[in-house]
């Protein structure tokens, strides 16, 4: 069994790739856990600045990243991965390509029912359920310990005020 607490591989992988694991692992079962791709988006953000912004880079000038959002719903969307892991319907689709039925989670009920979510994800590997997990964890560790103070919760509270001030576009980038 494998688990992955990333969304590298729904987002990354090739339909060439997803095929291979799916000759390679025929009864193998694809879970995927979506977060709202808005707040997925703020928290990637987020937690880019934490890790790697400085004084000198301003946080990496997380105002800039709001500039590279197609005004147009039809318009491309950025092709760096900030932007392209929330795009999920497209990393579906090539997972159903590749001969996978992924069974979709929502963050929110592991948020809402996190005991009940996780069983009902083990079910699925044919793993034993558990009795109780540790709630107290809600945010990456790379989120909680930045190297600058000013890049961790200030940078963050800047970062969600801008998302507001975007929401029309990114409902438009992020819409089915």
């Amino acid at each position: 069994h494998l688990f992955d607490t990333t969304p590298d591989y729904l987002a990354q992988l090739d339909g060439a790739v997803i095929q291979r694991i799916r000759i390679t692992a025929p009864l193998a079962s694809a879970v995927a856990v979506l977060r709202d791709p808005t707040e997925r988006l703020v928290s990637a953000i987020a937690m880019t600045a934490c890790a790697l912004g400085t004084l000198q880079n301003q946080c990496l000038q997380t105002g800039k990243i709001w500039q590279r959002i197609p005004r147009s719903a039809d318009a491309t969307p950025p092709t760096d991965w900030t932007f392209q892991y929330g795009l999920y319907a497209r990393h579906l689709e090539r997972w159903r390509r590749g001969g996978f039925h992924v069974r979709v989670f929502f963050s929110e009920d592991l948020k809402r029912y996190p005991l009940d979510t996780v069983n009902a994800i083990l079910a699925i590997a044919g793993l034993c359920p558990l009795n109780h997990i540790d709630v107290s964890v809600t945010k990456p560790v790379a989120q909680e310990r930045c190297k600058f103070a000013l890049c961790g919760a200030p940078a963050r509270i800047d970062i969600e005020a801008q998302a507001r001030q975007h929401c029309e576009q990114l409902h438009n980038l992020y819409a089915p």
